[in-house]
């Protein structure tokens, strides 16, 4: 670049410095770039441009406009900055409405700074059976999260009486009534529920999210070294 080139690209082949794993190869091919007066966004249409151009000219396939999402927007709806989209599951932002309910568990990280109190619709998820509900309680401690509410929506148009969950007692009518307004629930959804420091309710819900949502997919997820990932099943 002081001699005047003011980019230059390499591909060269690289090596994980970290420990092995099953689904990693320890090497692997790398696009390099070294680039003067560039900015981000730049950087970005470069290199969107050259995987377009790999794709068709190698498969014939138009990826087309590549998705842009705000940070900020990913983790309010997701709780992750690299959110799964083929999982069509969002979270629903609650911690306004739990400030006041009697239910601690929802009103003291509903009202400290840093807390977050979310709900994930599973549209027909009232089929699952306890012992698949205590599992996924299980799952989300592994990321921090002291347990799993619920509810399973038997009957909108009843409210509180048409709810099935042991925490429904705590929440008053109001409260109750704005879940199932945002949250768009159905006859026969279950609602989870996340509420701790907002950290632990995005690793744990966000992990939720895809434990749950792709297991239409045929696939299953696993906790590896702290993070979710993702594995093709039978």
């Amino acid at each position: 670049m002081v001699a005047g080139f003011d980019r230059y690209y390499q591909i060269t082949k690289c090596f994980h410095d970290e420990d092995l794993r099953a689904d990693r190869q320890p090497e692997f091919t790398q696009i390099d770039i070294e680039t003067s007066f560039m900015g981000e966004q730049d950087i970005r249409d470069l290199f969107q441009g050259m995987i377009s151009n790999i794709f068709k000219t190698v498969l014939n396939t138009d990826l087309g406009e590549f998705p842009v999402m705000a940070y900020n927007d990913a983790m309010h709806r997701y709780g992750s900055d690299k959110p799964d989209l083929r999982v069509n599951l969002e979270f629903t932002e609650l911690t306004d409405v739990m400030a006041d309910v009697d239910f601690k568990v929802f009103s003291a990280p509903a009202t400290t700074k840093g807390g977050r109190v979310v709900a994930l619709r599973v549209p027909g998820g009232s089929e699952m059976s306890r012992g698949e509900i205590d599992g996924y309680t299980e799952f989300v401690k592994i990321y921090g999260a002291k347990g799993l509410a619920w509810i399973k929506v038997n009957d909108v148009s009843k409210g509180r009486e048409g709810l099935q969950s042991p925490i429904v007692k705590n929440i008053h009518d109001a409260a109750i009534a704005e879940i199932l307004k945002r949250t768009g629930a159905q006859n026969g959804d279950l609602i989870f529920f996340g509420a701790d420091k907002a950290k632990v309710v995005n690793d744990s819900i966000g992990a939720l999210r895809l434990k749950v949502g792709l297991s239409a997919f045929g696939q299953e997820s696993r906790p590896v070294h702290g993070r979710l990932e993702t594995a093709v099943g039978g």
